[in-house]
């Protein structure tokens, strides 16, 4: 899976923690069984371009806020470790 695909599944994720919703809710909004939502967040296959927007569109954001994820939610949601940032003077 690229990285755009994993940001995409990942923001997907995020979004719908804040909202406080689940899979079976956004799957059942793309008239979707939630093993099919569950296939494209494991991008098995990727979201295309039209499932994209349809996401958004319900979610009601832009594809550029599907893609932000606060730093300190990246390892729960992206599945990865934060970098750890060193100061130097």
């Amino acid at each position: 899976m690229s990285s755009t695909q994993k940001l995409t599944a990942a923001g997907l994720r995020y979004q719908l923690f804040i909202r406080n919703k689940s899979l079976r809710w956004m799957a059942s909004k793309l008239d979707w069984d939630v093993s099919k939502l569950s296939r494209r967040l494991k991008g098995t296959p990727a979201f295309n371009v039209i499932e994209i927007d349809r996401i958004t569109e319900i979610l009601g954001i832009s594809f550029e806020e599907l893609l932000t994820i606060p730093t300190d939610m990246q390892e729960r949601f992206f599945k990865i470790e934060s970098p750890v940032l060193e100061v130097t003077a």
